[in-house]
């Protein structure tokens, strides 16, 4: 219980210290309960288990996935992904630079079929199928690119 600050002239704000806790009450745990190190822990351990997942970001960057690709190649990305963070886990940076790359790569890839996927619906919508077929076909190709890819 703080009573009253100490009036003089240095404090303008009416400001308190507190100079002592007193904690009253009995311990909830017996020391063999107690986590090795204690409760407060300045260097808590290292966790090993995919210590760079980020759950949140993840979900955002699929959502953001879904958003700007087409759905066939966001699965491909997926994987690749998926395949990614196996390989950081495994500290084979090498498998995971490459995986990225062919992330990168199929996002521009998805991103430019996803256009063109538009583009064939309101060419459908129009009823102008033989511009649909054509645009098909350009995204035959880039698929079968990024299958290569």
């Amino acid at each position: 219980v703080v009573h009253r600050c100490h009036v003089n002239k240095l404090n303008v704000y009416n400001q308190v210290g507190l100079v002592a806790l007193n904690l009253i009450g009995e311990p909830v745990k017996g020391p063999q309960d107690m986590p090795p190190g204690g409760y407060l822990q300045l260097h808590p351990p290292v966790q090993n288990t995919m210590a760079y997942y980020n759950q949140a970001a993840a979900d955002v960057a699929d959502i953001n996935l879904d958003i700007h690709v087409d759905t066939v190649t966001a699965n491909k990305i997926r994987d690749l992904a998926r395949a990614k963070d196996q390989a950081v886990a495994n500290e084979d940076y090498d498998e995971a630079k490459k995986l990225k790359a062919s992330i990168d790569r199929l996002k521009v890839l998805g991103q430019k079929v996803a256009q063109l996927e538009a583009r064939k619906r309101a060419a459908v919508e129009k009823e102008d199928y033989d511009t649909a077929k054509l645009i098909k076909a350009d995204i035959d190709k880039l698929r079968a690119a990024g299958d290569v890819a």
